[in-house]
């Protein structure tokens, strides 16, 4: 919450110094959502739609603040109409969210002919939806899906994409994100059980080649060691459990630590 804090406040500065972004500032409104403000955040998104009413997007993040407030139905009636969306997965996401009717929504999302994109998007929304609709298990089980699913395709979760990253902060605040999850938790949609077992094989293939890539830095690092100082690696190697345990930590640490780790192995 403390970086949620701290990101509206830069939005704020960012908007006293330059007025003229107060309509164009939909990240604020994502920040004011999740920081529990479902007012500000309607606000903000209606405000932005009113200058670009095209937005898709921004009009069903003012469905979901409203729908906090008031509930779906009266969401519903309130709801930013919209014309002229592009992409042919927010058309169908933006329906859903105006008759309710989530069946076209998940056969996307659990396609495997649909792109990486329309299946995280779809899946993401899914989950947004059933949120808004009281349906704690059944949101947590959509976005989950679009988090695994991003790892296991062609690198949808390295597009950089910012409502991935949403999607990774959202599973944090409600305390599910595991990281490097291949499994979901158990859920009764029979619909995700087969996405899961369709894509597991992908995913296995990924944690399989991140663990030798591991590894032949390991062997590498082994390898320099033995030759920089041959007695002093081997007794590393084979008596301190220390050299392995660092070897971990530096695979696994941020670039500072890297650099740390190495000269304590190197020392």
């Amino acid at each position: 919450m403390e970086k949620l804090r701290n990101l509206l406040l830069f939005f704020d500065s960012a908007e006293k110094i330059n007025p003229k972004l107060s309509t164009k500032l939909w990240q604020r409104g994502l920040s004011l959502y999740y920081a529990g403000k479902y007012s500000e955040a309607a606000k903000q998104f209606s405000d932005d739609v009113a200058q670009n009413p095209n937005d898709t997007e921004e009009s069903i993040w003012n469905f979901l603040s409203l729908a906090q407030l008031y509930g779906t139905d009266a969401a519903r009636k309130k709801m930013i109409r919209i014309q002229g969306e592009r992409r042919p997965v927010m058309r169908e996401v933006y329906t859903m969210f105006r008759d309710g009717n989530t069946k076209p929504i998940e056969k996307i999302a659990t396609s495997n002919k649909a792109t990486d994109a329309d299946r995280f998007y779809a899946a993401l929304y899914l989950g947004l939806y059933f949120e808004a609709c009281g349906d704690a298990q059944a949101s947590r089980d959509w976005i989950q899906l679009a988090l695994v699913d991003s790892k296991s395709n062609t690198g949808y979760a390295k597009s950089r994409d910012y409502m991935y990253y949403l999607a990774k902060t959202h599973a944090k605040l409600r305390g599910f994100y595991q990281k490097d999850s291949v499994l979901l938790t158990y859920t009764s949609s029979k619909q995700i059980r087969r996405r899961i077992i369709s894509i597991k094989p992908n995913l296995i293939t990924i944690y399989i080649r991140k663990f030798c890539i591991k590894f032949c830095v390991c062997l590498s690092l082994t390898f320099f060691l033995l030759v920089y100082n041959n007695i002093f690696s081997i007794l590393l190697l084979f008596v301190s459990p220390l050299y392995w345990w660092c070897l971990l930590l530096l695979l696994r640490s941020n670039q500072n630590s890297r650099t740390f780790f190495l000269l304590l192995l190197l020392r």
